[in-house]
C-alpha cells in the first residue's frame, strides 16, 4: 500500500512539473515515462488514463483560488455581494489559466470531484488545507451552478432579489463565464487580453445583478482590488 501511494505521488508530482512549462494537452505518456522511469502499463495500473492523471495533478493549481475565494466567502458582504465577488475571484484565476479551469469546472464536475477526492487520498495532509476554506458544502463542490444557486437562494432570503431571479441569474452567470473563457482560450496568456476580459466580465455581471435588485435594495460592485489583493 505504501509503495502504491509513493508511485502515485511520483506520477502526480511529475505531471505537475510538466504542467508548469506545457499546455494541458501537450503532456504525453512518453514524457511521463521519461520523467518517472516507468512504462505506460504502470500508469494505467494506478490511474484510469492520462487525462484523469492530469486532472488529479492539476488540483494544485486550484489551491490559490480556494484560498482567495474562502476569504471572499467569509467576508462581511451580503450574500449577493459575496456571490458577485466570488464570480470575480473565479474569473481572475480562470482567465489566467483557461485550460485547467475549463477542464475542472465546465466539462464534467462529477469527474472533477472524483479527481479531487483521488488527489486527497494520495495527499491526505492537504485535506485540511482545502476544507478549512469553506463555510458551506456548496463552496467545496466543483459544481459552479450548484454553488451559484445556493448563494442566490440566500439572497432571496435576505430580501435582495425575487425567487424568479434565481434561475435567470444562475443561467446568466454560468453561460457568461463559459462564453468568455471560450473567447480567450487561445489568447489568455496575453496580459492585455486578460485584463480587458476580466474588466468586461465584472462590468456585465455587476450591471446584471443591479437590474435584478428588489426596490429599495442596494449593492456594492465587485471590487477587483479586493480580489487581487488577497
Amino acid at each position: 500500500m505504501a509503495k502504491a501511494l509513493q508511485i502515485k505521488r511520483e506520477y502526480i508530482e511529475a505531471v505537475y512539473t510538466l504542467l508548469c512549462d506545457r499546455e494541458f494537452d501537450e503532456i504525453s505518456i512518453r514524457q511521463l515515462a521519461k520523467e518517472t522511469g516507468r512504462n505506460s502499463a504502470t500508469l494505467y495500473y494506478y490511474f484510469d488514463d492520462l487525462r484523469s492523471l492530469i486532472s488529479i495533478a492539476s488540483i494544485r493549481y486550484l489551491m490559490d483560488y480556494y484560498d482567495t475565494v474562502s476569504m471572499v466567502a467569509n467576508s462581511h458582504y451580503k450574500a449577493l455581494e459575496i456571490n458577485l465577488q466570488t464570480w470575480g475571484c473565479f474569473a481572475w484565476y480562470a482567465f489566467h489559466n483557461v485550460p485547467i479551469y475549463e477542464n475542472f469546472f465546465l466539462y464534467n464536475s462529477s469527474m472533477s470531484e472524483k479527481a479531487l477526492n483521488e488527489y486527497l487520498e494520495v495527499f491526505p495532509e492537504e485535506r485540511d488545507i482545502i476544507t478549512q476554506y469553506f463555510f458551506g458544502e456548496a463552496f467545496y463542490s466543483l459544481d459552479l451552478r450548484m454553488r451559484d444557486r445556493w448563494m442566490l437562494q440566500k439572497s432571496v432570503k435576505d430580501g435582495m432579489i425575487a425567487e424568479e431571479s434565481v434561475e435567470y441569474l444562475s443561467n446568466f452567470d454560468y453561460y457568461l463565464i463559459c462564453g468568455m473563457m471560450s473567447e480567450i482560450r487561445y489568447t489568455y496568456k496575453d496580459e492585455k487580453v486578460f485584463a480587458q476580459s476580466l474588466k468586461k466580465f465584472i462590468t456585465i455581471l455587476t450591471e446584471t445583478y443591479r437590474r435584478q435588485l428588489l426596490p429599495g435594495c442596494s449593492m456594492l460592485g465587485c471590487h477587483l482590488e479586493t480580489i487581487t489583493n488577497f
